[in-house]
C-alpha cells in the first residue's frame, strides 16, 4: 500500500512555462547559448539546470554565474507562476492521508520560496531540491527521500516528464506520468510509469490503486 507520495513541482503542481521562458530567453541570450530568434524554450522546462548548460555547450567555469543569475530571476518572478487547475486541492487532500514530498530539478531556495508564496509548504513533510553548487540528479533526490521517510509502505513518484519516471525506475518505485506538463514521455526509452493521468481530479484515485 502507498503510504510516500512524491511530487514534482515545475508542470505538475505549478504552470512554470511563462517565467520560465521569459528568464531563459533573458539569460542564455545574455551568455550567447541560443540566437536571439530561437523559438523553442519550452524544451529546457524539466531537466535540471546543469543538464540544460551541457546541453546548450556552456563553458564549465560559467555554469556557476549562469545558474546564480537564473536563482536570482526566478526569485523575483516567483508570483507570476500559476497553480495548474485543481492541484492545490489535490496536494492537500494527498498530504492528509499519505507523507508527502516534492523533489524537483527546481533549486531548493526556489522551490521552499514558490511553496511559501503559495500557502502550500504546509502541505509537504519536507521539500527536495536542486544545490546550485552541488547539483545532483532527480534519482539521487528520491533516493534521498526513500532513506529519510518515516512511513515504512510502497512510494509513488508524480510527475511529467521521462526523467520522473526514471527516477522512480531507478529507485524501484511506482510512478504516475501527468499529462498537463511540459515533459514528453517516450514510451519506446522502456522507461514506463506505473499509471498515466490526465486530470488532476484522477489523482486520488490512481494513488490509491496502486499496493
Amino acid at each position: 500500500m502507498i503510504s510516500t507520495v512524491i511530487f514534482d513541482l515545475d508542470g505538475t503542481i505549478f504552470d512554470s512555462e511563462a517565467v520560465l521562458v521569459k528568464i531563459f530567453r533573458e539569460v542564455f541570450f545574455k551568455y550567447d547559448l541560443i540566437p536571439e530568434y530561437e523559438i523553442d524554450l519550452k524544451r529546457f522546462i524539466g531537466p535540471q539546470f546543469g543538464d540544460v548548460l551541457n546541453q546548450l555547450g556552456a563553458d564549465e567555469e560559467l555554469h556557476l554565474d549562469i545558474r546564480m543569475e537564473l536563482d536570482s530571476l526566478l526569485l523575483s518572478l516567483a508570483a507570476e507562476h500559476r497553480i495548474f487547475d485543481g492541484m492545490k486541492s489535490v496536494v492537500e487532500e494527498v498530504s492528509r492521508n499519505y507523507e508527502t514530498f516534492v523533489a524537483t530539478s527546481k533549486p531548493l531556495l526556489q522551490a521552499n520560496n514558490l511553496l511559501e508564496q503559495f500557502g502550500m509548504k504546509e502541505y509537504f513533510t519536507d521539500v527536495y531540491g536542486e544545490n546550485i553548487y552541488a547539483p545532483v540528479s532527480k534519482s539521487e533526490l528520491v533516493k534521498q527521500i526513500k532513506l529519510n521517510r518515516k512511513s515504512l509502505g510502497s512510494l509513488v513518484m508524480i510527475g511529467d516528464s521521462e526523467s520522473d519516471v526514471i527516477a522512480a525506475s531507478n529507485n524501484n518505485i511506482y510512478s504516475i506520468f501527468v499529462t498537463w506538463g511540459y515533459g514528453a514521455l517516450n514510451l519506446a526509452s522502456g522507461f514506463k510509469p506505473s499509471e498515466i493521468v490526465k486530470l488532476p481530479s484522477q489523482l486520488l484515485q490512481k494513488i490509491e490503486v496502486l499496493k
